[in-house]
């Protein structure tokens, strides 16, 4: 019988643990601080090695792009390994392209509704919920700022046609908040530190009382950045051949990220150490693809100031053009911080121990995400949706062409007759439309149909028919598009319900490729909570834009240091499921009927556009002012007036009134939601780790609510006892005169 042992159940004893990276993955593996030499010879023969499988995929991802955009009449030149048009014979070739349409649902399916991202925080605690919150706002705002909608529809594109694309994660040194450039240094008078502008060469910018100079526009101003994505095709980024995918679980080691640029932008890019970057040779084969998708808009060559082109719109020559190749290597046992390598042409830009530079990953992170149109077995490349749908719209188009071309070569238009003189006098004669039989027999008596008649039109044979039937039918199911999604209702159905239940069974054809997109969003977002940890650093303070502005809280600047860790941080994607907003309205009015939530709280979820979340507790105003009196206690920024102790208030438990730093009062009597604040300021009285002091702080402005609320429920009480005038009178009291008025009390 056979059994399987995994990789964890057997422990690798000390003594053959491997000492090197040699003993571990060969002689042929660069070492850290490798000669610069070798490292471009192992980057050199990564790319040789994987040269092969990579034209294969590239041939294929074209002939869809290709196919996708409407050129579908293509033979593939076996001299020039290129796809050209076939040549013009005078042959009818007609394109009806079903493709387009199938796209174009299938991405307003898939990306229609709007992404909402939510963090789930750890627990219930409010610290862990506030820095959910914070970390859902981050996500909102950067998918919104990089404009991710436009990025992921050319994703999903892109991976319907080639199988796979792929976000990328960098660190953009141009984005962020233009900043003031400040250094901080002691008065000369005071001797006091003091925050200086600093202009362009590095000088502070002082008066002559060397103060600071304030409203001046001498100060050198930068952008501080930001992260941002960049979307990466098959024809830039290779595997090693036996992963299945980016995970470390699916055998993935290494990714090689190459694109041909020119020279000058290498050394743009990279200053000093790109000064001995030469040309490389054979360029012209790796960008031939590229070059042959960019032709779908009818230009032979690149135009504009793109990658491969110049600032005259002339594609450069390949001694102007050089191969930037990007080597990420995950994170392993034997190399803990990963290993990133950057070459162009045969010169090694990164890593320079020389310059200082330091081996491995600069984020800890490989910042690659694959987008899948659908997951294949045993392939990292996935599989191209657009790749089956080619044979049914060969079948489509080719029978079509037929049906015209009989039309043409039998007669259709055409006139045949005897060949009586002026007879087809009468009849012009377009395109030598007359057939003449030579006239050898007498007209006499004869019919006018006898003599001339137009030739009738073929019939389409109906094997044509249901070829052409069956073809779009395949391609309609591969493509999940049907009459609901053409916006045609299938002949008897006249109910609501009954078009939702469709709609339903077709999203569930798309199953897979919903929550492999969900995935491939969400890896997206950890990538980008991460960067922005690392990039924002413990210092520098960020303003972070919220969805509610009303829950003012959740938009004070914070930190690097700030953010969660979002290796352990729970995503989700709530509005990622096609839900439409007269369902979640339909939700709201649904818990307003079972008496779940108020009417007033209800019309304000159904403003607000979320559904039943933005009902909760934690989304209301009451909850923010809470939670800011909960930071005002931990940063101390509040005073506290003692109550005298013959007061009412006094009597009723309160020690002490809260007061802001500008004099106005924490509690609002009326307006306050009093439990909501008790249960949320318990969280520091509760809380045994907490100071002494914040905890105290907390009990007291408890115990001001608390009082409020009794007092209140001595009024009520005190209002539902029924009222007898006579109840505290004294019998042996005479009556009130009329003159005597009323009392002084």
């Amino acid at each position: 019988m056979g059994f399987a042992v995994t990789a964890a159940a057997l422990p690798l004893p000390a003594a053959d643990a491997p000492r090197t990276l040699a003993q571990s993955r060969g002689d042929g593996y660069p070492a850290l601080n490798a000669d610069p030499k070798k490292l471009a010879s192992y980057l050199s023969g990564l790319l040789q090695d994987t040269e092969q499988e990579a034209q294969a995929r590239h041939r294929v991802a074209t002939q869809n792009l290709l196919f996708a955009d409407g050129r579908q009449h293509l033979d593939w030149n076996i001299r020039e390994k290129m796809y050209k048009d076939r040549p013009d014979d005078g042959r009818i070739r007609v394109t009806i392209n079903y493709i387009k349409p199938i796209l174009r649902s299938r991405a307003q399916r898939l990306l229609s509704s709007e992404l909402a991202w939510r963090a789930i925080p750890k627990s219930n605690a409010h610290e862990d919920r506030d820095h959910a919150l914070v970390a859902t706002n981050l996500l909102q705002a950067r998918w919104s700022g990089e404009d991710m909608d436009a990025r992921a529809r050319q994703a999903l594109f892109l991976a319907d046609c080639c199988g796979v694309c792929y976000f990328k994660k960098f660190w953009n040194p141009s984005l962020g908040p233009l900043t003031t450039a400040t250094v901080i240094l002691p008065h000369p008078v005071t001797q006091e530190l003091t925050t200086y502008p600093v202009a362009k060469d590095g000088q502070p910018l002082m008066d002559d009382q060397a103060n600071p100079l304030e409203g001046s526009d001498l100060g050198f101003r930068y952008r501080p950045g930001d992260t941002d994505t960049a979307l990466r095709s098959i024809f830039n980024v290779r595997l090693n051949p036996d992963a299945t995918g980016l995970d470390p679980n699916e055998g993935f080691r290494w990714l090689l990220d190459s694109e041909v640029v020119p020279i000058s932008v290498v050394k743009e890019r990279w200053g000093a150490r790109a000064d001995k970057v030469q040309a490389t040779t054979g360029v012209g084969m790796m960008r031939q693809y590229q070059n042959i998708v960019k032709s779908i808009a009818g230009r032979a060559g690149a135009t504009g100031t793109d990658l491969v082109a110049g600032r005259t719109g002339v594609t450069q020559n390949e001694k102007d053009l050089t191969l930037l190749t990007e080597y990420w290597e995950a994170p392993s046992d034997p190399l803990l911080t990963g290993r990133l390598i950057v070459m162009a042409g045969e010169e090694i830009l990164f890593p320079r121990p020389e310059l200082g530079d330091v081996e491995g990953l600069p984020q800890g992170k490989v910042p690659f995400v694959a987008v899948y149109s659908e997951r294949r077995p045993f392939d990292s490349g996935g599989r191209a949706m657009v790749g089956d749908l080619i044979a049914p719209q060969r079948v489509v188009n080719s029978q079509w062409s037929g049906i015209l071309e009989e039309q043409a070569l039998h007669g259709a238009g055409q006139w045949i007759g005897f060949d009586v003189p002026g007879v087809f006098d009468q009849i012009s004669n377009l395109n030598a439309s007359h057939i003449r039989l030579p006239l050898n027999t007498a007209l006499a008596g004869r019919n006018i149909g006898d003599v001339l008649q137009r030739v009738p039109p073929p019939h389409a044979s109906a094997d044509r028919w249901r070829l052409l039937d069956a073809a779009k039918a395949t391609m309609f199911d591969i493509g999940a598009f049907h009459e609901i999604q053409r916006g045609q209702v299938p002949p008897g159905v006249d109910s609501g319900i009954a078009v939702q239940l469709l709609q339903e069974a077709e999203n569930g054809q798309m199953h897979d490729s919903v929550r492999d997109l969900k995935r491939a969003f969400i890896q997206w977002g950890r990538l980008t909570g991460t960067l922005a940890k690392w990039g924002y650093g413990a210092h520098e303070e960020r303003w972070i834009p919220q969805q509610r502005p009303d829950l003012g809280f959740l938009v004070e600047n914070v930190t690097g240091a700030d953010l969660p860790d979002f290796d352990t941080l729970d995503l989700d994607l709530e509005g990622f499921r096609p839900t439409s907003q007269a369902a979640m309205n339909a939700e709201i009015k649904d818990a307003m009927d079972k008496g779940w939530i108020d009417v007033r709280q209800g019309l304000k979820a159904l403003d607000i556009g979320r559904g039943v979340q933005s009902a909760f507790e934690s989304q209301t105003r009451h909850y923010a002012r809470a939670r800011r009196e909960n930071l005002a206690i931990q940063k101390q920024e509040y005073q506290v007036i003692p109550t005298p102790p013959d007061s009412p208030q006094a009597a009723l438990g309160v020690l002490g009134v809260f007061l802001h730093p500008d004099g106005t009062s924490w509690l609002l009597p009326q307006d306050d939601d009093h439990l909501i604040h008790i249960d949320i300021h318990q969280e520091l009285f509760l809380d045994d780790t907490r100071p002494k002091d914040e905890r105290l702080a907390a009990g007291l402005h408890i115990a001001e609510h608390r009082a409020v609320l009794q007092q209140v429920l001595m009024a009520q009480q005190a209002a539902a006892q029924p009222q007898d005038p006579n109840a505290t009178k004294d019998p042996k009291s005479p009556p009130p005169s009329p003159e005597s008025g009323t009392s002084d009390a």
